[in-house]
């Protein structure tokens, strides 16, 4: 990632722009629909097959976070976007199988990925 130019530049914040932004609405978008299973309007198995259906869509985010091309002076920016993507991806994975076992420690360890993606995007 050497000599990247002014315009190499911001075209890396742009796209960084664009992610944060996707990756936010889509975040939005899940805790609407926890908020809608919190409130009672649908049962764990509806919200597992809510989160079946939103963790590609992560999972796709993280894709094209990874693929980004940025320069060497931004790696620790780029590096926090991705572990805070897989942190908050890995997060609802272990949410989604607290639901189906009922075994606590996922709900623990989705707690733990969730601040932990917090703290990236602190970045």
């Amino acid at each position: 990632m050497v000599g990247f130019s002014q315009s190499g530049v911001e075209y890396f914040r742009s796209t960084l722009s664009q992610l944060v932004n996707e990756s936010q609405n889509l975040t939005k978008s899940y805790q609407d629909e926890i908020r809608k299973w919190t409130s009672g309007q649908f049962d764990n198995s509806t919200l597992v097959l809510i989160t079946d259906s939103f963790l590609p869509k992560f999972d796709n985010l993280i894709d094209n976070a990874k693929n980004m091309i940025y320069p060497k002076e931004y790696k620790y920016v780029h590096d926090a976007l991705v572990n805070s993507l897989e942190s908050e991806t890995d997060s609802y994975r272990h949410f989604r199988d607290y639901h189906i076992s009922g075994n606590k420690t996922e709900d623990d360890i989705s707690t733990d990925l969730l601040s932990l993606a917090f703290q990236y995007e602190q970045v």
